[in-house]
C-alpha cells in the first residue's frame, strides 16, 4: 500500500465514481440538491478513505495495534486473551503491521454485512482471521458492504500498511503470557498504541 497518497489507494475507486455522480447530476441533470448532497457525500468519503502517516512506536518487546477502534471488551477463554475492538466509519481503516515478522491468511469466510454485535451477524457475517507471530487478528465485517483487503502477506517490517478494514470488529488474539496494557474504553491507533509486551 502506498504511503505517498493522502487518500487511501482502495478509496479511489469509489470516490471517482460518487465525483462522476456528482457531476451528471449538478452540471447535466441539474439537479442542485441531489447534487450538492452528493458532494457532501464525496467529501465525507474524502476523511474515511484518509491516509495519515503514523510514527511507528514501541520497543522491540512491544506489540502495537494493527488498527485503529475503541477497545469494548477484554477477555480470557483457554489460555488466550481476546481484546475486542470496535472499527467505526470515523476511524481510520488501514491494517498496520503489529510486529517484525510475516502475516498470513488462516481463514476467511463470505458472508452477509448484518450489525457484528448480534449473533446472526457473528454467525454469519464475512470474516477474516490473520495470523501473526505473537498473535491473531479475527476480522468481522459490519453493515457497510465492503470488502476486507489485504495487499501484502509474507514478511512486513511493523507498521507498515498491509490491508484495509472498513468497518465491523476486530477481535486480536494473543497468549495469556503476554501482558496487555490496554482496557476497555481505550481508543487504539494503528502503529502507535501498544496492545500487548512481550515477557
Amino acid at each position: 500500500m502506498s504511503n505517498k497518497f493522502i487518500i487511501a489507494q482502495e478509496g479511489f475507486k469509489p470516490l471517482a465514481i460518487t465525483a462522476g455522480v456528482w457531476f451528471v447530476l449538478k452540471f447535466i441533470l441539474s439537479f442542485d440538491l441531489l447534487g450538492n448532497l452528493t458532494l457532501l457525500l464525496f467529501v465525507f468519503m474524502l476523511y474515511i478513505f484518509r491516509n495519515p502517516e503514523r510514527e511507528i512506536y514501541g520497543s522491540v518487546n512491544e506489540i502495537i495495534s494493527p488498527i485503529d477502534g475503541k477497545v469494548v471488551a477484554i477477555d480470557n477463554k483457554k489460555g488466550k486473551n481476546y481484546i475486542y475492538v470496535d472499527v467505526s466509519l470515523l476511524d481510520t481503516h488501514l491494517l498496520r503491521m503489529p510486529d517484525d515478522g510475516k502475516v498470513s491468511i488462516e481463514s476467511q469466510r463470505n458472508g452477509l454485512h448484518l450489525n457484528p454485535n448480534t449473533k446472526k451477524g457473528k454467525l454469519l457475517n464475512r470474516e477474516l482471521t490473520l495470523s501473526f507471530e505473537n498473535l491473531k487478528l479475527h476480522l468481522l465485517s459490519g453493515v457497510c458492504r465492503f470488502d476486507i483487503i489485504i495487499n501484502n502477506i509474507g514478511d512486513i517490517p511493523k507498521g507498515k500498511r498491509f490491508g484495509f478494514f472498513l468497518q465491523g470488529v476486530a477481535k486480536i488474539e494473543v497468549n495469556d503470557n503476554i501482558k496487555i496494557p490496554v482496557k476497555i474504553g481505550d481508543k487504539l491507533l494503528a502503529g502507535e498504541s501498544v496492545i500487548a509486551i512481550k515477557q
